[in-house]
């Protein structure tokens, strides 16, 4: 089967629903990128807010960090999550208050 044939159907799809988020009074992080990692593949800075990434069904592990001034990947923390055929999963990442922390990560029931 091609990969055009299964990314045509449905159930041979999932997909990771990531939320990043920080404390409204730390309004520097508006200035820097988040980092998302899934399953080691880097996808790229990408901005603050919620961002959907299409995966193949199984499990995943999703590494979230944010660029800071001179620094990479501070504030990375990741978790391990199991999508089904069809599934959205939704994971929520809120950067900490101090920058030399782990952010909260979290996920929430398959949709």
């Amino acid at each position: 089967v091609s990969a055009m044939s299964d990314a045509s159907n449905p159930a041979a799809t999932a997909a990771l629903d990531i939320k990043t988020s920080f404390f409204p009074l730390a309004f520097m992080f508006n200035f820097f990128k988040t980092l998302i990692e899934i399953d080691g593949q880097d996808v790229g800075p990408i901005p603050w807010g919620t961002h959907r990434f299409p995966v193949m069904p199984g499990t995943h592990t999703v590494r979230i960090s944010a660029r800071y001034l001179f620094y990479t990947k501070m504030m990375a923390n990741q978790t391990t999550i199991t999508v089904g055929p069809g599934q959205a999963v939704g994971v929520a990442y809120k950067a900490p208050w101090l920058v030399f922390m782990k952010g909260k990560i979290s996920s929430t029931a398959p949709v």
